[in-house]
């Protein structure tokens, strides 16, 4: 026991000062020199239709642009608006009504949700949104950047 505790002693004393070796990212890059990639903006739009409205109304599978074998998706922002219009005739009148839902959207890889920073994994990640009972129209909009290794 007392060989293993000296041996330790020694390799910590040979190697304490290695971490000083380490240089730290502002010794080797400013701020303007750091590699960046340009945000992308996403736009889009779809309605969501039922006959019966007895179910939830599920959006489309929309997948963010990146390649699957090396790119890493950044979010800055991802908002949609979700608008629901409807009418009643009462009494021979029409009473329109408009519903809008401002929502902050979540995206999803790997069945993970988050709303902003970089994907937990590498590939394709995609736009989550609610589900709604009636006719819904969305619009979205997300911002993003694909980090891929190449400047």
């Amino acid at each position: 026991m007392k060989k293993t505790m000296m041996s330790l002693l020694m390799i910590s004393i040979l190697l304490a000062g290695c971490a000083d070796a380490i240089p730290s990212p502002e010794d080797v890059y400013s701020e303007d020199e750091a590699p960046q990639k340009e945000w992308s903006k996403m736009t889009g739009n779809f309605t969501l239709t039922s006959s019966n409205n007895t179910t939830l109304l599920y959006a489309p599978t929309i997948t963010v642009e990146t390649n699957t074998t090396y790119g890493l998706i950044e979010v800055s922002d991802f908002n949609y608006t979700a608008i629901h219009l409807s009418f009643e005739v009462i009494n021979n009148t029409v009473k329109f009504n408009n519903y809008t839902f401002n929502m902050k959207g979540y995206i999803v890889q790997d069945n993970i949700y988050y709303q902003t920073g970089l994907a937990p994994d590498f590939g394709d990640v995609f736009l989550h949104f609610a589900a709604f009972p009636f006719d819904v129209t969305v619009e979205y909009e997300v911002v993003y950047r694909v980090w891929d290794g190449r400047e």
